[in-house]
């Protein structure tokens, strides 16, 4: 996990807890409006004071976490968006589709892997794969899945239903049966993961919510 994404989500836990605080703790606050009581719980737990400089406080380090190219457009190493920092709209569907990727990771504390840092990985285990029925194939591949898995995810993410994704293992059961060429370890991967042929379209890797 990288330090902006530490960051970002930590700032985004303290926004949510003093909404959650206000909602919950208004019978003590008679008197006080809602925003009063956001204000409230800004200053008493994270020493800010007020709510809206605590909410700034997490744009900023949303705003600050994107990578801008020399050509000026901006890709954010976390949600992956690729936007014009430029433009107003842009910028706020950024914050929005960055706010997924924080509440997911406070939810269940992972975060996928980027896309450099899988395509990196990827490549390398391919290059490892022997076609052999050994422990050491089954790693290979499970680089492989896991670089799949976190793209998949990530991509529920930016859609908003990164919580329906399934987890890892399942994600694997719904892909082994399928994967071509088949490998030589794949009885080792079947009895790993289990299988769960259909789910996932043969040649697919992406997980898609059925509506």
């Amino acid at each position: 996990m990288s330090s902006s994404y530490s960051s970002t989500a930590y700032l985004f836990d303290s926004v949510q807890a003093c909404k959650s605080f206000a909602r919950n703790e208004k019978h003590d606050y008679p008197a006080s409006t809602y925003s009063q009581i956001l204000d409230i719980a800004a200053e008493r737990f994270y020493g800010y004071d007020s709510f809206s400089l605590l909410k700034a406080e997490y744009r900023k380090k949303v705003d600050n976490a994107v990578v801008v190219s020399e050509n000026g457009s901006a890709k954010c190493p976390i949600c992956e968006l690729l936007f014009s920092p430029q433009d107003r709209s842009d910028v706020n569907e950024h914050r929005k589709i960055h706010e997924r990727f924080d509440a997911y990771y406070i939810a269940t504390s992972y975060a996928p892997a980027g896309y450099a840092e899988r395509e990196s990985l990827k490549t390398n285990a391919h290059k490892l794969l022997q076609n052999e029925d050994t422990d050491a194939e089954v790693r290979h591949w499970e680089i492989i899945l896991r670089s799949w898995f976190d793209r998949s995810l990530s991509s529920a993410i930016r859609g908003g239903f990164g919580l329906k994704h399934p987890e890892y293992e399942e994600y694997c059961s719904m892909l082994v049966s399928s994967l071509s060429p088949k490998p030589a370890c794949i009885n080792r991967l079947i009895e790993k993961f289990g299988t769960q042929p259909g789910v996932i379209p043969t040649g697919q890797t992406y997980w898609s919510l059925k509506r």
